[in-house]
């Protein structure tokens, strides 16, 4: 819970420098299905993502004109493609 109260910051680089801190904290393992995880490990990697999510919306809002932007809109896209990838 503390993951998902965490805010996301409001200028360009500080987001850019929390969607990488988001991405790379998503353990894609997890989407595999052929292995057991806990609930707290789902729910740790469950909050990353909505991190991902709320970084991405917040920046399109504030940004969408900017090319740091573009490279959060790529963590954006390359996190739900590795994911898509193991569903």
């Amino acid at each position: 819970s503390l993951i998902k109260s965490f805010s996301v910051p409001n200028s360009k680089e500080d987001m850019l420098e929390f969607m990488i801190l988001a991405y790379s904290n998503i353990n894609l393992n997890i989407y595999d299905g052929t292995k057991v995880y806990s609930a707290s490990q789902k729910a740790l990697n469950d909050a990353w993502l909505s991190k991902v999510g709320q970084v991405y919306e917040k920046a399109k809002l504030s940004y969408s004109n900017d090319r740091l932007f573009e490279k959060i809109n790529q963590y954006y896209n390359k996190c739900n493609a590795d994911i898509r990838k193991y569903r």
